[in-house]
């Protein structure tokens, strides 16, 4: 669950701000640094491709197999409203 939520957005975040950063890419007009961070945390809701792995990896159905299921979709959830709730804060500040 902390992959999806934590571990995407962070890593989309700072690759986003080093190449900012080192002049590769441009920030777009009109918009912020806490626009970019919602986006960020919006690539979390990724969750075919890890349900995908999970049913790959057990064979039998096991508690691990739903605990799994669980995490993803609770990490694709949480990235979900919390990226929607950023992004609505930052607009109703630019208005």
């Amino acid at each position: 669950m902390l992959g999806l939520f934590l571990g995407k957005q962070l890593v989309f975040f700072g690759f986003s701000w080093l190449a900012i950063k080192l002049k590769l890419e441009a920030l777009s007009s009109g918009s912020n640094w806490m626009q970019l961070y919602g986006v960020s945390i919006l690539t979390g809701i990724g969750f075919m491709m890890s349900l995908f792995i999970v049913s790959l990896t057990s064979t039998d159905a096991s508690l691990f197999q739903y605990t799994d299921k669980l995490a993803i979709l609770l990490g694709s959830f949480a990235s979900g409203v919390f990226g929607y709730w950023i992004l609505n804060c930052c607009r109703k500040q630019s208005t």
